[in-house]
């Protein structure tokens, strides 16, 4: 890390962010990135829970800044967590003010975990203001209108919600895929509050998991919204939510592969999708989409297919 990053590049992705200013672009090399040093820093001294002493390739903290980071799609983020004992290990965090000017480009985010069952049934550590058991391959909290392009993010796993991604705040997304997630609500992404407009990409082969302490209202294994969404052009198959183990309280609603929760805002569009081939237990409040019955607002889906019907 001995580079200045312009005549020669830097080791790796977090010093890139720490050096660059706003209105720069940080540009990826083609590869694969791993590991690092300081990479599980979490004290909060700094602000940035140690993103300033972080010399890693995995929880890589945007840190508020106005950049664009660009791996030109040959870019691979592996985070290298093969269980939840390994985490946190997440991909990318926005959590401190991001805006539309923050972008994030042409990357693979892979093998990611967040949370930790040592953590106990309450998670009670916190980070950035939400649960640390959230979000693996993407955390975004409270930034508004960061812009996610370009990217797949496939084998990240959330103790709790959005493995593939969690999201509270506008976001916008275009052709981004989510592959082999899990999570319990949202295994692909979970969207907790702000505008999600999310046009071109696939969600594919996520599914569901048990918290293992009992769960009321399971579902999602695609999305799980409790604000708006736009969707467009997704397309979303292969999707599983499965059942609670037998000796844990029944939910009180489950639901299927795109879930509006009771909080969920009315005026949701999904628009030119397509579904096929998802699953969900017997009883659970659809297959494909599914609204909660306190849900009280209306969902206009427009030229989308539904071919699922597995249980």
């Amino acid at each position: 890390e001995l580079n200045d990053g312009i005549s020669a590049p830097l080791a790796t992705i977090q010093r890139g962010i720490y050096y660059a200013s706003d209105g720069d672009t940080v540009e990826l090399m083609p590869g694969t990135y791993t590991g690092g040093a300081h990479c599980t820093a979490i004290d909060n001294n700094d602000g940035f829970y140690g993103a300033t002493k972080r010399r890693c390739n995995h929880n890589n903290d945007f840190m508020g800044k106005k950049i664009t980071l660009d791996g030109h799609g040959r870019a691979t983020i592996d985070c290298q967590a093969t269980s939840f004992g390994d985490s946190p290990k997440r991909g990318f965090i926005f959590a401190n003010g991001e805006t539309r000017e923050t972008v994030l480009r042409g990357v693979k985010i892979t093998r990611c975990r967040s949370g930790s069952p040592k953590n106990g049934p309450n998670f009670s550590r916190t980070f950035y203001g939400a649960r640390d058991s959230y979000g693996a391959g993407i955390y975004s909290h409270g930034s508004q209108n960061i812009s996610l392009e370009n990217i797949l993010i496939t084998d990240c796993h959330s103790y709790q919600y959005g493995g593939g991604a969690y999201v509270s705040g506008s976001i916008r997304l275009s052709n981004v895929s989510l592959r082999e997630c899990s999570g319990t609500k949202g295994a692909g992404l979970s969207h907790a509050s702000g505008h999600l407009h999310w046009i071109g990409g696939s969600v594919s082969q996520t599914k569901t998991r048990s918290w293992g302490w009992g769960l009321q209202g399971v579902g999602a294994s695609g999305i799980y919204t409790s604000a708006s969404l736009l969707v467009e052009q997704l397309v979303f198959q292969d999707n599983k939510v499965r059942n609670l183990e037998a000796n844990y309280r029944t939910p009180t609603f489950s639901g299927g592969t795109v879930v509006f929760g009771s909080h969920a805002l009315s005026g949701s569009k999904i628009i030119g999708c397509k579904f096929s081939s998802n699953s969900a237990p017997v009883g659970a409040n659809g297959t494909d989409l599914s609204l909660h019955p306190d849900f009280t607002g209306t969902v206009k889906v427009i030229d989308t297919n539904f071919t699922s019907s597995v249980f």
